[in-house]
């Protein structure tokens, strides 16, 4: 065998230059209204210290409108992210809904997402007055209960009529306008209302009470006999339904058959300590709600180190004996307390563990970004409280339906996770059910649209979370075959928390909700795991983006074998197995080794002292799926002669087996051809265009 020659590759760099000054440019990104709603960071990062980039790059999505500005509202820390989220205001005026969230993993900016359009009207001066816009507010509460048969009154709260800019779906533009707050007095209704503050037109309307409504006609005992904890002066009693649980409150009360007000609720007392139905028999729903309050708070505490619904140790109240407006079926979060009703005939209370667990989970959405309750965001907000509710439930009580939401109360369920068809949801984005949200006008109370169809839509959501705990195949709506190997509830619901808290916003949709969780799973899991096969083909399966295709798995090693060369493949999940192959072809000149040191590593032995050009396969199959995957690699010698290469080469005079070379150099143009006679050559190559090059023997073209 030939003696190997030593190569010395010299190849130009070039930097390019992006979109004139920008300093960073995007391998993932998502457009929406002309603006960027989500970009994975491909280069030029830069450090989450330095202010003066932070203000650039937002500058730059929200095209450098010079009447923009960004406030801080928030910061955290989240494993090795780090989230900075920024309001959007116009004029000073806060843009509703307008928020961008710079995400950094180990202090390098790695992706950001938000939402922002264009305005249709430029002054920041109103037309018409604050009375005279909380005036079509009202009117419009009239409305949805028709007036002229019930007497609603109304109140109208001008702490909340003030200016906002406020995106009408109607023209895709921001709108100046007054945000009302409306509630009803006899009535559980509370809403924010946008009118126009030029035109007095309704622009929109969001709800503030997330409620979850269903019909039954049955009494149980939803939990059996469990322990709870109460406070007394002494161990003499009286006991009364109220805790300090590591110093955060957990309070049960009696509201009297009232509606939103709690001012006339009232204390619930037990001589000792032994609450029996026999006892509390009309007080007998606060048995479950302040257990399930106690177990939610123990859940997030202990699964996901979370310090009651805000992070930071919120008080639990809980209300029984509200008084739903006339439909018992009802349970809803509102102002940071959750109002349970009684049911059909005030006897089956809706204080089974999911229910309660799904409204709390209202509160983790409240203090994770707030979801606008409306279309896609609404639903997203529905689908993660449905998701919480099985997640405590199958934490607690494992023994129970966890897909089935609300099947311990008489009438129910009224949901199924597993199966949303089943009740007349979707389990495909856009699909079968889906309730379409363009053009879509918000409206809730009596014959409205249920804020264009959130807890209809969620059932996507509530499919993905199945899909990805449980597994399972089929074809969904839109005729695609799916197969998704389940990673079990617990680890789907880290994935979904850590996606939750990285969304961190109030505006999200199905599409950026997918792009976030796999930010998520990577984070948690780590690229290319089976974990994040998982939830990319769970996304798939519910129609929202592509089954996974690996780009993270990548051979690493040397471009040319000149004697022996070893190639890997970093972060192989545990338990993979791996194949490796080249053409049969190349096997009389490259060999692979018969024993590698472990499955991920393979060193190849160069046969002459010139190398070819073939392709390096690794046909991996993963422990989490049986169907395997290829990541290959170019090796050996590109040998492209176009003439879009050129540069020089020299070779230094030398003695080679006894036999005197003079010097030589020349010129490389395409398929130009140079002696190199065993000394050591130097080739200076520019305008590669990505290609990799490699000397042949004998006088071989470069």
């Amino acid at each position: 065998m030939k003696k190997i020659l030593a190569i010395q590759l010299l190849t130009l760099v070039f930097t390019t230059v992006l979109f004139a000054q920008k300093k960073y440019s995007f391998s993932e990104q998502i457009i929406n209204n002309g603006y960027t709603t989500f970009g994975k960071v491909k280069e030029n990062k830069f450090l989450k210290s330095n202010e003066n980039e932070k203000t650039f790059i937002l500058q730059e999505i929200t095209s450098n409108d010079k009447f923009i500005s960004f406030k801080k509202i928030s910061a955290q820390t989240s494993g090795n992210f780090f989230q900075e989220k920024f309001q959007l205001l116009r004029n000073g005026i806060e843009i509703r809904g307008a928020e961008y969230i710079l995400t950094y993993y180990n202090n390098e900016i790695d992706f950001i997402h938000g939402f922002y359009g264009s305005f249709l009207e430029e002054s920041a001066q109103p037309n018409l007055s604050k009375k005279e816009c909380i005036s079509v507010a009202i009117n419009y509460l009239y409305s949805q209960y028709n007036s002229s048969k019930e007497n609603v009154p109304v109140e109208g709260f001008a702490k909340e009529s003030t200016l906002t800019y406020y995106f009408n779906e109607k023209v895709k533009k921001y709108q100046l306008a007054y945000s009302v707050e409306i509630q009803a007095k006899n009535k559980i209704h509370s809403e924010l209302v946008f009118v126009s503050a030029n035109t007095g037109e309704l622009l929109g309307a969001e709800n503030k009470i997330c409620s979850l409504n269903f019909t039954g006609s049955a009494q149980t005992f939803y939990n059996g006999n469990r322990s709870i904890v109460t406070d007394a002066n002494s161990a003499a009693g009286p006991f009364r339904m109220q805790e300090l649980r590591n110093n955060v409150l957990i309070r049960t009360r009696n509201n009297n058959n009232q509606y939103l007000e709690v001012s006339g609720s009232s204390e619930i007392w037990d001589n000792d300590n032994n609450w029996t139905m026999a006892e509390h028999d009309i007080n007998r729903a606060a048995f479950d709600a302040h257990w399930g309050a106690e177990t939610v708070y123990d859940y997030w505490l202990n699964v996901h180190n979370r310090n009651s619904i805000n992070g930071n140790g919120l008080a639990l109240e809980s209300f029984i004996n509200v008084d739903v407006g006339g439909n018992g079926f009802n349970a809803f979060w509102w102002s940071n307390r959750i109002y349970y009703g009684n049911g059909i005939g005030g006897n089956n209370p809706l204080t089974s563990l999911d229910i309660c667990a799904h409204e709390f989970g209202h509160g983790i959405d409240q203090y994770t970004g707030d979801f606008k309750y409306e279309k896609e965001s609404g639903a997203l907000d529905e689908g993660f409280a449905d998701i919480w509710g099985a997640c405590v439930e199958a934490w607690a009580t494992p023994n129970k339906q966890r897909w089935l939401m609300g099947e311990d109360v008489s009438g129910g369920p009224i949901r199924n996770m597993a199966n949303p068809n089943a009740f007349g949801q979707p389990d495909t984005y856009l699909g079968t059910n889906w309730v379409s949200t363009i053009n879509c006008t918000p409206t809730g109370g009596l014959g409205g649209n249920d804020y264009c169809g959130v807890h209809t839509n969620s059932g996507v959501l509530n499919f993905w979370f199945y899909l990805l705990s449980d597994g399972g195949n089929g074809t969904n709506d839109i005729i695609n075959s799916y197969s998704v190997t389940g990673i079990g509830i617990n680890d789907a619901a880290r994935i979904a928390y850590k996606t939750k808290l990285l969304i961190n916003t109030s505006l999200a949709d199905y599409p950026l909700t997918r792009e976030i969780s796999i930010q998520a799973v990577r984070e948690i899991f780590g690229a290319g795991s089976c974990q994040e096969i998982a939830v990319t083909n769970a996304w798939f399966a519910v129609g929202v983006g592509a089954a996974y295709v690996n780009s993270t798995l990548t051979i690493n090693g040397p471009t040319l074998v000149c004697n022996t060369a070893d190639y890997s493949i970093p972060n192989l999940p545990a338990g993979s197995t791996v194949i490796w192959s080249i053409p049969s072809g190349a096997g009389s000149v490259l060999q692979l080794a018969q024993n590698t040191p472990t499955t991920n590593q393979l060193r190849i032995t160069n046969m002459r002292w010139y190398g070819v050009s073939t392709t390096l396969t690794a046909t991996i199959t993963l422990s989490c799926s049986s169907t395997p995957f290829t990541v290959t690699r170019i090796i050996g010698n590109d040998n492209d002669n176009s003439s879009t290469q050129y540069g020089s080469y020299n070779q230094e005079a030398c003695t080679f087996y006894n036999v005197y070379h003079s010097g030589l150099s020349g010129t490389l143009n395409g398929s130009a051809i140079f002696l190199h006679q065993g000394c050591m050559t130097t080739v200076s190559l520019s305008n590669m265009n990505g290609r990799t090059v490699a000397l042949g023997g004998g006088g071989q073209p470069l």
